[in-house]
């Protein structure tokens, strides 16, 4: 006995998976990528009939879970300002920046941003004191944060980036640099 469940999203896109077991139950997982409704519809076959049998179509609303937000190292400006970013979240629809003295009670977190932006510029920090920067990514009542600490300094900061590349597979100990630069 073959069991095939079809997943079929509101686009139209179907995707497959069959189970092949003796008796009465058995199982298939699908992962949705995208929030939406699917519907899902299970075929019987059997090797020694023709006619496979369907079931009936079953609808279910699916909302993927919103990720933490990657939060890059925060990098100073000097001048009282420091620059906060962070990668896209899937189907997030606001972000929210907000900071705090380290070890301050969380009530006094200040916003400092609220919009669409990946980067936002917080403003108002005093040298030679250590913050928490806390990144929200929004939708509707759905909010994940991430946290990262800043001790800040007068100095302005350059954002740095690392690429590795190479032949057929990426190796770091094949693609490095040390020494001083």
């Amino acid at each position: 006995d073959k069991v095939t469940v079809t997943m079929s999203d509101s686009k139209g896109n179907k995707q497959e998976k069959s189970t092949a077991k003796e008796g009465t139950e058995g199982s298939v997982e699908f992962v949705p990528t995208d929030s939406g409704t699917y519907s899902f519809v299970a075929t019987a076959t059997r090797e020694d009939e023709e006619t496979p049998i369907t079931g009936a179509t079953k609808e279910y609303v699916y909302t993927l879970p919103l990720s933490v937000p990657s939060v890059n190292p925060v990098t100073g400006n000097g001048n009282g300002t420091a620059v906060v970013s962070w990668g896209a979240v899937k189907e997030a629809v606001t972000y929210r920046v907000e900071y705090k003295v380290k070890d301050a009670d969380d009530s006094t977190y200040t916003k400092a941003y609220e919009g669409t932006e990946t980067t936002a510029t917080v403003e108002g920090l005093t040298t030679g004191t250590t913050y928490v920067f806390k990144v929200s990514a929004i939708r509707g009542t759905d909010i994940v944060s991430q946290t990262v600490e800043k001790a800040y300094t007068d100095t302005a900061e350059r954002e740095w980036n690392f690429s590795v590349f190479g032949g057929t597979g990426t190796s770091l100990t094949k693609n490095k640099y040390s020494g001083n630069i």
